[in-house]
């Protein structure tokens, strides 16, 4: 999730990046996009093994994670799914019978913010070695559209013309999305994006003052 949850070696290898660059990036855009985590990039989909244990720590990851960007993100902009996979050829959802989910350990703290394995991954390789099947899902974080309009998001504007803001993730960088890659963001680029969205703001009611076309009079 966030770049501490990166093993060294994959740091090293540059094998696996942090999804925070992505969530930046679509925030950034102020039009929003999903993340689909389970999802190869040639779009099969592949799914991921998860406890209920284990789906509760991707939300807590999530939500410490979008308290370290700068400005917070806050949790109306963004929604987290766990979307069950099932066989292409099935005709309705196959219930399994899954372990015992106890409240009291819900309640655990979980290990966030580090590449080590949290308590809820050694107890899912636990029920894995004694035969348990568990469910895969494909997890979807979106992040909606900015919306000026939402009192919600008063906070967050700091302009007259209420642009969307802009976010730097837990590594206090800036991302933007162009062409499906996520670009670090530099001042010009914040300045380009800003003119942009100016002029696209203006131009409407710029249209409006332009002066009517009017008929000649007849002699």
């Amino acid at each position: 999730m966030s770049v501490e949850d990166v093993s060294p070696t994959c740091k090293e290898h540059h094998s696996r990046q942090c999804i925070s660059r992505t969530i930046c990036a679509f925030l950034n855009t102020g039009l929003g996009g999903t993340v689909y985590l389970g999802v190869l990039d040639t779009g099969i989909i592949t799914g991921l093994h998860l406890t209920q244990y284990q789906k509760d720590h991707i939300l807590l990851s999530l939500e410490n994670l979008l308290t370290r960007y700068s400005p917070p993100v806050p949790k109306h902009m963004c929604e987290l799914r766990f979307v069950r996979v099932v066989a292409e050829n099935a005709t309705q959802p196959c219930d399994t019978q899954g372990p015992e989910i106890l409240q009291k350990d819900r309640l655990r703290p979980h290990e966030i913010q580090s590449s080590r394995n949290c308590w809820c991954d050694n107890d899912a390789c636990a029920q894995r070695s004694v035969g348990a099947i568990l469910d895969r899902y494909v997890v979807e974080i979106e992040i909606f559209p900015w919306d000026r309009d939402d009192p919600r998001n008063k906070a967050l504007i700091s302009t007259q013309m209420r642009l969307h803001p802009m976010f730097e993730n837990e590594e206090d960088i800036c991302f933007i999305r162009r062409q499906g890659s996520n670009i670090r963001c530099t001042m010009q680029d914040v300045i380009d994006m800003t003119r942009q969205e100016v002029r696209a703001y203006y131009t409407p009611e710029a249209s409006h003052l332009k002066p009517a076309a009017t008929l000649p009079l007849e002699q």
